[in-house]
């Protein structure tokens, strides 16, 4: 059972950790638009468009707002903005006024005062062009979501699911309590005998400070966010379990001798029962493994090098394509293949392949200097760089500067010419307006130019020639 609460608490910890993780890349995007486009009316009214959307798409979302540098509600996901509503005394707001950093904070349980329920909170901030405080972009999180979720796992009558944040005030619960949403936990033994010695970890025989239930505890802090997960299973439920099945071993024993036939029909029920239980174990944790999968999939990183993936470059090359038409603007792109990387890896092998692309992912992000560029593992050894509001010149100067700093790093390479890992590099820059044209094209240039600087000898950047190029 201690093996099963484990599995279980650690798949649950990741269920957390990506639920906060989508909301939070939301957060990211409409941080880098305010500070880009400002919180003017046109501006303002397109992000309400966008926050309708991602409401829509993410299903634990309850709810996106902007907030001005003073608490006042300037665009919201669901209805529109209350009059004299202010929200400076949240806990969220007073955080992020008085540190400067991005980073983001998740809060205590609140009441939302647009409908009145249990949601959770993670924010962060915005700041004007001089670096000053502008406001806070706020997703709100449905604690139904987490709820009926955790009501779909068995854990018994008197099993409980909880998840806290690591200081101890109680997010979610399951069974739900609504009295002890928000309390502090901090005197129970997690967090005062067991959390600080490890972020993980299992303990029996301490009654609950809720409902003062002995239980076996599991648990798991999160590795992104100050959240932890808990699951506890009743030892009383478990040893009910185990003193039943000994007592029916017991009766089969001492009837053995006279009712041979019915104990074998007997063994027979149980290896049946046995076999069934393991069937749904292993269904169970099948079941999980494709949501992990799942969630792994849609995540917007590279596991790998750290860079953002190719459904993350796509979805960014199309809205920075549509921004730069609205605004008139140019939008560069990179293009990058490591030279001769299938012989790299056929003579030092795959793990110092892959070690190798993650020091080069490392440089290409060292050598941007803007927070608007995105680099991004194209495919295999191909990286590609998208910078807006950025023309030829530009473009040239990043990327000849990566290909010094990539060639500097002498990574041995038999099989390059160079005799070190060396990387050729294709750029297009596309002037943007209101005519048709199509993201692809930007795309297709720059890899014509890759083409050409691996056909001329590789170590190269190559600039695209034709009529896409300012």
């Amino acid at each position: 059972m201690d093996t099963a609460a484990t599995n279980l608490a650690r798949s649950l910890s990741r269920h957390a950790e990506d639920t906060f993780t989508e909301a939070d890349t939301v957060l990211v995007s409409l941080v880098e638009r305010l500070e880009v486009d400002g919180v003017g009316p046109r501006h303002l009214q397109r992000l309400k468009s966008l926050l309708k959307q991602h409401i829509t798409e993410l299903p634990q979302l309850h709810g996106l707002f902007v907030y001005d540098e003073h608490g006042h509600w300037l665009v919201n996901a669901r209805q529109a903005v209350p009059a004299r509503v202010n929200n400076s005394d949240r806990e969220y707001f007073i955080h992020h006024r008085s540190h400067a950093d991005h980073k983001p904070f998740i809060g205590p349980p609140v009441h939302s005062r647009s409908t009145g329920e249990w949601i959770m909170t993670i924010s962060r901030r915005f700041n004007h062009a001089d670096g000053s405080f502008a406001g806070v972009v706020l997703a709100t999180i449905d604690m139904n979501y987490f709820s009926r979720f955790y009501d779909t796992i068995d854990v018994g009558s008197m099993g409980t699911i909880i998840l806290t944040l690591d200081k101890g005030i109680l997010l979610v619960r399951r069974p739900f309590l609504d009295k002890w949403i928000g309390q502090t936990l901090k005197d129970a033994s997690l967090f005062r005998e067991h959390l600080p010695k490890s972020p993980h970890g299992s303990y029996m025989g301490n009654k609950s400070v809720i409902d003062g239930v002995e239980r076996v505890t599991n648990y798991r802090r999160t590795d992104r966010y100050p959240m932890v997960l808990a699951v506890s299973l009743s030892k009383e439920e478990i040893l009910s379990a185990w003193w039943t099945n000994t007592w029916q071993s017991f009766l089969a024993v001492t009837t053995l001798a006279a009712l041979l036939a019915l104990m074998g029909f007997r063994l027979i029920h149980h290896i049946n029962r046995h076999l069934e239980t393991e069937r749904k174990l292993f269904q169970a944790q099948a079941e999980l493994q494709n949501l992990n999968q799942y969630l792994e999939k849609i995540a917007l990183q590279d596991s790998l090098t750290g860079l953002a993936n190719r459904r993350q470059f796509d979805l960014t090359l199309i809205n920075e394509f549509n921004r730069g038409k609205r605004n008139k603007s140019t939008l560069a792109l990179l293009m990058i293949d490591v030279d001769s990387f299938k012989q790299f890896n056929d003579i030092y092998g795959h793990p110092a392949g892959d070690e190798c692309l993650k020091k080069i992912s490392a440089v290409i992000q060292s050598c941007q200097k803007r927070t608007s560029d995105l680099s991004a593992r194209y495919g295999g050894e191909e990286i590609a760089v998208l910078m807006p509001d950025t023309d030829l010149r530009g473009a040239f100067a990043l990327a000849e500067r990566t290909r010094i700093a990539i060639r500097n790093l002498e990574i041995e390479h038999k099989g390059s010419s160079a005799g070190f890992i060396t990387i050729s590099c294709g750029i297009a820059s596309l002037a943007l307006d209101a005519s048709d044209r199509d993201p692809m094209e930007l795309v297709a240039a720059a890899d014509q130019a890759l083409y050409t600087a691996k056909t001329n000898g590789r170590n190269l950047v190559c600039c695209a020639a034709d009529a896409l190029t300012v």
